[in-house]
């Protein structure tokens, strides 16, 4: 069964004839033009070259004996030049070897004059066209795919720089981290060396009365209850479990050294771990940033209690 091509509009395509003898020249043109085509016609190779150039048609029909330069010749320069664009040859006088060299250079088709049917020429000619269409098709889906890879290529690449980016700030955000944290280990080395050389019980407290730490003499006076505790509020180390400091009960010492600025002496009571009550004189300094605001306190306790028992 013979394939069906598409018949593509004709109305602007345009088909080049290079043939020497007039009457089939005149003959292609008629019906071609009665079809809709637009024809140019040339009687030699180097004519149909220049029209070609001149014209760049959708389809050339060429001779391949002619005088002078042959349809052989002009078939390599056309497709050397436009390899894309269909040749259909178009010759009475040829051999086997003729058709099969003329297929070689990049002829689409090879048709004997004279034709016994024009439908067969236009057979020829849709099956040319449609191939064109679908080549241009293909060409314009890759392209497209192209465009695709280069775009989704480009955003990757954008996507990489600042993965690269985010990751080079991380990185140097974990070195200052790094950085950061062994400067506080250094300094919480060194202020533990401090309270740890203090023979009264110290304590480390900051502005939300947390305990950040202790020497051994304080850890000896934890109430039972909160011993094992790793977070302690300054006002459990002294018995008081459930309420922070008051000016009612006792002073603040935390609040204090926030109104002045300065260092502060008070005297508060403390409830030992056998529920034994002390009163004990609680010198507390206050704490720096680097930026002139407060951290925290030092607390030093001294047993009044037991001062005034030693005296008796």
């Amino acid at each position: 069964m013979t394939k069906v091509f598409p018949q593509p509009d004709p109305a602007g395509i345009s088909i080049l004839t290079i043939d020497d003898t007039p009457e089939i020249r005149r003959t292609l043109a008629a019906y071609l033009e009665d079809v809709g085509y637009t024809v140019y016609g040339a009687e030699t190779g180097d004519q149909g070259l220049e029209l070609f150039r001149t014209h760049q048609p959708d389809l050339v029909l060429l001779d391949l004996r002619m005088p002078g330069m042959d349809g052989i010749e002009v078939l390599a320069r056309i497709t050397e030049e436009s390899p894309k664009t269909p040749i259909i040859i178009l010759s009475g006088q040829g051999t086997l070897k003729d058709a099969i060299k003329a297929l070689k250079l990049g002829a689409w088709d090879y048709l004997t004059k004279p034709l016994e049917e024009f439908a067969v020429l236009q057979h020829a000619i849709n099956k040319a066209l449609e191939r064109v269409r679908l080549l241009r098709q293909a060409e314009e889906h890759r392209l497209h795919l192209e465009e695709q890879v280069r775009e989704r290529t480009a955003e990757l690449e954008k996507k990489g720089e600042e993965l690269e980016r985010a990751h080079s700030i991380l990185k140097t955000e974990i070195r200052d981290r790094k950085r950061a944290e062994k400067a506080i280990n250094r300094e919480r080395a060194f202020l533990q060396t401090i309270i740890d050389g203090v023979i009264e019980p110290a304590q480390v407290v900051d502005l939300n009365r947390k305990v950040l730490m202790m020497n051994q003499a304080a850890r000896d006076l934890l109430p039972e209850e909160v011993k094992d505790n790793d977070t302690l509020l300054c006002h459990q180390t002294a018995g008081h479990f459930s309420l922070a400091c008051s000016d009612r009960e006792h002073q603040c010492t935390l609040e204090a050294i926030k109104k002045t600025g300065r260092t502060v002496t008070l005297n508060q009571p403390y409830i030992d771990e056998n529920g034994g009550e002390h009163i004990y004189e609680i010198k507390a300094s206050p704490l720096w940033n680097d930026n002139g605001t407060l951290r925290g306190v030092l607390e030093i306790f001294r047993d009044l209690s037991a001062t005034d028992v030693e005296s008796k």
